[in-house]
């Protein structure tokens, strides 16, 4: 169905005081802007980091309930007004315990790669999954970076998520290299600690497992490429370069997601 209306979820947006960590952070600032000129309706969402909706001007929106480690857990979604309002657009933040701390990304140490955020924005993905329940059908869902692909595993294997089945979604990729990659199982930031409902029956992981491991993991950028119904790249450049294979000499194209 034709659809002039638009979901942003990302795990950084520019248009909000602090809300910025790199260059991902000026894309969802401007394209929003660019979209709203358009005619386009869009909502963005990222996560508040505890900080977001108090140094931004907000008002509450709503408490959610979702699922999230065997339980039902609740957090809070605000609208932050910002100071350079763009067209027929709306920023929201999504605030809990779990989500909160700065600097936004955290370096784990290397034997431990994204413990931390990978739980942080599994947490974020099942909590703006249950928050897109009160935005109005029909919308575009724009993931951005292996942040919010886990939305995608939640629609296709989750039955609390049936309503984002039909929903055309579109991931951006910013940065191949980080792909939040954790075990399928055995750890406490592992999908298996997440979701424990969906490893009643634990087929999938076949299909959702990233080859390049011998022990079952998760790739969530992988899973953005894959289950998403349209990919893009910031540019058009960086969308050839993603296609041939790194090399040890320092050229980083595809970092194993080439193939």
């Amino acid at each position: 169905m034709p659809t002039k209306d638009v979901v942003i979820v990302a795990s950084e947006n520019g248009a909000l005081r602090g809300g910025k960590a790199g260059g991902l952070g000026d894309v969802v600032r401007d394209l929003p802007k660019a979209l709203g000129k358009l005619g386009w309706r869009i909502s963005v969402i990222s996560p508040a980091y505890g900080f977001l909706h108090r140094e931004n001007t907000s008002k509450f929106r709503s408490r959610i309930s979702f699922p999230f480690g065997g339980r039902e857990e609740h957090g809070d979604f605000f609208e932050v007004t910002v100071e350079d309002h763009a067209q027929n657009v709306r920023y929201f933040v999504f605030e809990h315990p779990s989500v909160s701390g700065n600097p936004i990304y955290v370096n784990d140490p290397p034997n431990e790669p994204f413990k931390t955020d990978a739980l942080k924005y599994a947490l974020f993905c099942s909590a703006v999954g249950q928050f897109l329940k009160t935005i109005h059908r029909p919308y575009v869902l724009h993931l951005h970076d292996w942040h919010a692909s886990t939305l995608l595993l939640l629609r296709e294997l989750h039955p609390e998520f049936n309503h984002l089945k039909g929903i055309k979604t579109a991931f951006t990729i910013h940065n191949l290299a980080i792909q939040g990659t954790r075990p399928m199982r055995n750890h406490a930031s592992s999908v298996e600690s997440w979701f424990p409902e969906l490893f009643v029956d634990s087929e999938w992981i076949h299909r959702w497992r990233d080859p390049r491991y011998e022990e079952p993991c998760y790739c969530p950028m992988a899973v953005g490429i894959q289950y998403a119904d349209k990919v893009n790249t910031v540019s058009a450049s960086y969308a050839k370069e993603i296609l041939m294979p790194s090399t040890s000499l320092g050229f980083y194209a595809g970092e194993g997601l080439e193939v």
